[in-house]
């Protein structure tokens, strides 16, 4: 290489004959190939709205899902119970009637019965609390991995996944949108990997089995908060059949509601619990 006037430009040492000879180059001006710099990351920065690797935001599913699991078994027991003791009281009260009695207190076996209803009265409000604990804590921890298995894509706040539940209007469809998201969420590697006889993947939406839980719930709530009924041994006898009737229906909805929650429950949490393990969460 000769400048202009015909003598050699001088040369960086280690340049002569390095690239010839395979040597790495050296820092140099922009454009040309450098190697590492000292300070700055050889890996580069993720792209723009790249989405986070979940596990930092992740929430342990499997206690959770075993205790709410666990006392949705204790109130699908407690609504058998529930719903025997009245079956028993209503044919008891139908005898009374039929014989012309006035007093519900006249009934066959009145103490017995009247003590199981007060008792599974009891046992069925101290079963409430757990649950209703229990529900809210699993609610919002699945609520929590959605986020981080798919962030952006589950509406509301991870906060409403507790506080949608006592919103008054907003808690008759919030819930059921947020596990609509979260089922969506925790499936979407299984989707991906599932076969579909028509080719491509497979879809696996839960839709049926969020829509059966969300309509007996509703169903459910609706009935035991705006039921006017009370205890059939405070009631007329002419008064408490329709008091044992609003409990068997309160029961006969309660049964296949356990049922539809306890399904939904261990299937998602089993879902999520497979969709963070191949996230490596």
């Amino acid at each position: 290489m000769t400048g202009a006037f015909g003598q050699p430009w001088p040369q960086p040492a280690g340049v002569a004959g390095g690239f010839a000879a395979g040597a790495a180059p050296q820092p140099g001006p922009a454009g040309v190939a450098a190697g590492p710099v000292p300070g700055v990351p050889s890996t580069p920065p993720p792209a723009a709205g790249t989405p986070p690797p979940p596990g930092g935001g992740t929430r342990p599913v499997r206690l959770p899902t075993k205790v709410l699991c666990g006392l949705l078994g204790l109130f699908l027991l407690w609504i058998v119970c529930h719903f025997v003791v009245n079956v028993t009281v209503s044919g008891a009260l139908d005898d009374a009637q039929a014989l012309g009695h006035e007093d519900t207190s006249s009934i066959d076996d009145y103490p017995a019965l009247r003590a199981w209803s007060e008792g599974l009265t009891v046992v069925g409000y101290l079963l409430s609390a757990p649950l209703v604990a229990a529900w809210l804590t699993w609610f919002w921890r699945v609520r929590t991995n959605a986020e981080a298995l798919a962030p952006g894509r589950v509406r509301y706040p991870a906060g409403m996944a507790i506080g949608a539940w006592f919103i008054p209007v907003c808690c008759w469809w919030f819930p059921k949108q947020i596990i609509n998201d979260v089922w969506r969420a925790s499936s979407q590697d299984l989707d991906a990997r599932a076969p579909s006889p028509f080719g491509g993947p497979q879809p696996v939406t839960g839709r049926t089995l969020t829509n059966a839980w969300w309509t007996l719930w509703v169903l459910f709530f609706t009935l035991r908060v705006f039921g006017q009924w009370g205890a059939w041994y405070q009631s007329p006898l002419y008064d408490a059949g329709s008091s044992v009737g609003g409990d068997l229906v309160l029961d006969l909805l309660g049964f296949p509601l356990g049922i539809v929650a306890l399904m939904l429950v261990q299937r998602l949490g089993r879902r999520q619990r497979q969709a963070l393990a191949a996230a490596g969460a």
